[in-house]
């Protein structure tokens, strides 16, 4: 199928302790956005989405959850659960 003089994995030519640095790196930019889109972008979007309006501190935290529930599911939160609006 193949030449015999060229190596089918250049991967286990690489030098152990590169592989062995990328991999923990790797790990650690996973780490950091997934904290980032659970932690950091919920209270932002809640933020945004009040526009400035002021609101009790448990009906931010749980609009706050409510978005980090969408991410973590991967869908938008209803239209009537939203800070401010009423549903139909």
């Amino acid at each position: 199928m193949g030449e015999r003089g060229h190596n089918q994995h250049p991967w286990r030519e690489r030098p152990v302790g590169r592989r062995a640095v990328m991999a923990p790196l790797a790990g650690v930019v996973g780490l950091a956005v997934l904290g980032t889109v659970f932690v950091f972008l919920p209270g932002v979007v809640v933020d945004h989405d009040l526009a400035g309006a002021a609101v009790a501190p448990q009906e931010r935290l749980k609009a706050v959850n409510d978005v980090r529930a969408a991410c973590a599911v991967g869908q938008t939160p209803p239209e009537g659960r939203r800070e401010g609006r009423t549903e139909a």
